[in-house]
């Protein structure tokens, strides 16, 4: 989610003098509530990086072939922060594509758990097997990038590879969307340099605005996978006691929970907009074009309305993705 201008430090900044955005490495940093486990100068040292350029350059690639808009914002920035960008984009995208395959759920677990062991290498100064955490080995380090923050990614994917899926309350949807977004924003906020607080802030508005616009855009789609990710108590609430999947979003209840969900996502959105205001814009390219699209994506979902749920996905074109990209990948 991040920045360009004079040598002044913002609040949001913490380039080191190189030049390059390769921040100098620190420890013991406390990430959250907990201590958080980072990859340690020695550990570092003893990593074999021999195939650290092919898992770099097979993370680009990934990223390129995916068709995301994002690349685009992503190649506007410092090369190593570039670079760092890729990895964490890739690796998600490989767990989240392991989570949405068809196939038998304990198959989809254990490569999941495969991901696992491959983080855990990582952080032990060993080499992990799979390109895209090889990819990840000088990000963890140059970035301090928790070992946590990667292990809540594939705890969401864990929730998501489940034959059903059901969200019982607010504080279990809260817990879903730290896992699969805004753990995906506290590693990009290491990279983009901003300060540790104003990163987890942004991390937590944003990835929450965005989670939440996912969701509210895939109700349909969701049920069709035997996933309801609408909280079974704000459901009760509106009257709908046994959710049914074959008939979810077309139940009167759908709507009063959207218009909700809705309403909080706006209000994460303006809580990341303030953040963003004290940034500098070129710090927080990736941020601002990800709250763009996904805003506009938010206005669309609204002004279709939620009763009856429209019955084709909702999106943003391409040509307003390449504007969008433009705008805030450039300026």
């Amino acid at each position: 989610m991040r920045f360009d201008g004079d040598n002044k430090t913002s609040p949001c900044a913490a380039l080191n003098e190189s030049g390059d955005g390769t921040p100098p490495a620190a420890a013991n940093l406390v990430d959250r509530s907990c201590t958080a486990m980072y990859l340690l100068p020695m550990q570092f040292a003893n990593v074999n990086r021999s195939g650290e350029l092919a898992a770099k350059r097979y993370a680009e690639t990934l990223v390129a072939n995916s068709g995301s808009a994002f690349f685009w914002a992503m190649r506007r920035m410092l090369p190593a922060k570039r670079d760092a960008m890729y990895a964490i984009y890739a690796f998600c995208r490989e767990v989240d594509d392991i989570a949405d395959e068809p196939g038998e759920t304990s198959r989809k677990q254990e490569a999941l758990n495969g991901y696992r062991r491959d983080v855990e290498r990582l952080y032990r100064g060993e080499e992990p097997a799979r390109a895209t955490v090889r990819a990840l080995v000088r990000p963890a380090f140059d970035y301090e990038i928790a070992e946590s923050d990667l292990n809540c990614v594939i705890d969401g994917m864990m929730t998501d590879a489940a034959p059903s899926v059901r969200i019982p309350d607010e504080a279990a949807l809260a817990t879903y969307v730290d896992r699969v977004a805004c753990s995906v924003g506290r590693m990009s906020c290491r990279v983009f340099g901003l300060d540790p607080e104003i990163g987890r802030q942004l991390a937590a508005s944003l990835g929450s605005a965005l989670q939440l616009t996912n969701i509210l855009r895939d109700v349909r789609e969701d049920a069709r996978r035997n996933r309801i990710y609408l909280p079974a108590s704000a459901l009760r609430a509106a009257g709908l006691e046994r959710p049914c999947t074959d008939t979810l979003a077309d139940q009167p209840a759908v709507d009063i929970v959207c218009q909700g969900l809705s309403a909080n996502a706006w209000t994460h959105f303006a809580a990341a907009d303030r953040i963003m205001g004290a940034c500098r814009p070129q710090d927080i390219r990736p941020a601002r074009m990800m709250r763009a699209v996904y805003g506009k994506l938010l206005e669309r979902i609204v002004g279709a309305g939620f009763s009856p749920f429209p019955s084709e996905r909702i999106s943003v074109g391409s040509f307003r993705k390449a504007c969008l990209a433009l705008r805030h990948g450039l300026f």
